[in-house]
Order: structure tokens, then sequence, then C-alpha cells
């Protein structure tokens, strides 16, 4: 079972990660190496939010309503 939802999760970071490169990759060539350049940076920062930055503003935000 545990092999099971590692495969599933692996297979969906693969699907999602080849969208994102697939995605930076047509941007680049659209608005050139800064653009794509400009969306990585973008794309990393989300993800950043998503996996840790909403623990720490969850943090901050306690600190300021005490």
């Amino acid at each position: 079972m545990r092999d099971m939802y590692y495969l599933k999760s692996l297979s969906a970071f693969c699907i999602i990660y080849g969208l994102i490169v697939a995605f930076l990759y047509v941007f680049a060539v659209v608005t050139g190496f800064a653009g794509g350049i400009f969306i990585l940076v973008t794309i990393l920062f989300l993800l950043f939010l998503y996996y840790n930055g909403f623990v720490k503003f969850k943090k901050i935000g306690n600190l300021f309503l005490r």
C-alpha cells in the first residue's frame, strides 16, 4: 500500500514538473531569457510558500494577534 502511494506521488510530481518545464520553455522562447528566469524564480517562490511559507506566516500572524 505504501509503495502504491509512493508511485502515485512520484508520478504526480513528474507530471507537474514536466508541465512546469514545458511552460517555462514556451515562456522563455516568447519573452526571452530574462522572462524565463523571472518565471522560474516565481515558481520556486510559490513552491516555497506552499510547502514552508504558510507555517512561517502563520507563526508571524500569531505573534501580532496576541
